[in-house]
């Protein structure tokens, strides 16, 4: 079953690591070669070496609730995982990537992000 934007909200997961509540919630889109990443996960790992965040992402679109700190933060695009035998029904990715980093900088009540790669591979 395919997943909209919309719908992902109601199921994203996002797992929050350490401990406190945060200021900024974040929130955004993913894209390799202009296309949307249909699957995959934004990890933020600030420059501090403070508390980290993961959200998922589908259809493009990732949602970081609260919890993030302001300031500059390092953030790792990974694919999704893959089995050593993928159930063929199980949706893909419409163009499978390379993970990347990208730096950013979150400011205090939070951002609209755009994490981009430019090529494909």
């Amino acid at each position: 079953m395919m997943l909209t934007a919309r719908r992902a909200v109601g199921i994203l997961a996002v797992a929050i690591a350490g401990c406190g509540s945060g200021e900024a919630a974040v929130r955004g889109t993913a894209t390799v070669g202009g296309r949307p990443v249909t699957a995959g996960t934004a990890r933020f790992e600030p420059a501090d070496g403070g508390m980290t965040a993961t959200a998922v992402i589908v259809d493009g679109a990732f949602w970081v609730p609260g919890g993030l700190l302001p300031g500059r933060y390092s953030v790792r695009v990974d694919p999704p995982a893959v089995k050593a035998d993928p159930d063929p029904k199980a949706p893909r990715p419409a163009a499978p990537f390379v993970a990347w980093r990208q730096d950013v900088a979150i400011p205090p009540g939070g951002s609209d992000l755009r994490l981009e790669k430019p090529s494909g591979r």
